[in-house]
């Protein structure tokens, strides 16, 4: 669950600079790509949550056992446009070496209001569900969070993420529950993102989660991770009874080139 929170955190890395308008393809039409990235070489552990790696480590080692004989993995990815009104995208992606994949619909729906525009996932989107085949094919939702476009009197567009976002795997019995702060104009807070990560019961929490905050989750739900810190910047993880550590740096990601 932790190296999937730090893999979640990094899909934010395109909010972090520049706004940029989304791409709107016509009906059918098809992207594909593929990235080569390099294969960090590790032990063949499979208790990939005990690791100390930075966050860039444990995307890549989320699955267990690794081929020291590979330099690079490759990463392939398939989208299609479904619709067009409104505009829905399917997509897929993996990476065979590692048994991992990955499969979603990107559906959003923006709100605009005097001083900003709400970005936010639409009815046709519930998320990524990530599965991790080496681990007995774990399979994680993860939902997308709301974007609010502000700063446009001042004329310099920035992202900020707001509202909650979860992460569930029923197999594991393990959920994520990540809240953002929204920034105010006259105040500068320490952390805009904070979480835990807990155990629960899927057959009777299951289909509650996602409207849960943090103060929401039941004490019968035993927390076995917190995380929190600046979603664009640093974010840091802290296990029960052990000592708090870098789950991501965003500053040392870079978006990676494309085939």
């Amino acid at each position: 669950m932790v190296a999937v929170l730090a893999w979640w955190f990094s899909k934010l890395l395109k909010h972090t600079g520049r706004v940029h308008k989304p791409f709107n393809s016509v009906l059918g039409e098809r992207f594909f790509c593929h990235w080569d990235v390099p294969c960090s070489a590790t032990s063949g552990s499979s208790d990939v949550s005990r690791r100390e790696d930075t966050a860039s480590s444990s995307i890549t080692n989320v699955s267990v056992g690794t081929d020291e004989t590979v330099d690079k993995l490759r990463v392939e990815y398939i989208t299609e446009q479904v619709s067009h009104h409104p505009p829905v995208s399917a997509f897929t992606y993996r990476c065979s070496e590692r048994g991992i994949e990955a499969v979603g619909i990107d559906h959003i729906k923006a709100k605009f209001t005097g001083l900003s525009a709400t970005v936010a996932p639409g009815s046709e989107s519930k998320g990524i569900f990530v599965t991790l085949k080496q681990r007995g094919n774990e399979t994680y939702k993860c939902t997308h969070p709301t974007g609010s476009i502000v700063g446009w009197l001042r004329g310099t567009l920035k992202v900020q993420m707001i509202e909650n976002s979860y992460i569930v795997c029923a197999k594991s019995g393990l959920a994520a529950v990540v809240e953002f702060k929204e920034e105010r104009w006259f105040s500068k807070d320490k952390g805009n993102v904070s979480g835990k990560v807990f155990r629960y019961n899927e057959s009777i929490f299951g289909d509650k989660i996602a409207s849960w905050r943090l103060k929401d989750i039941p004490k019968t739900c035993e927390v076995v991770a917190t995380f929190g810190g600046s979603w664009d910047q640093q974010v840091t993880v802290q296990r029960m009874k052990e000592p708090e550590r870098l789950l991501i740096d965003m500053a040392a990601l870079r978006i990676a080139d494309k085939s």
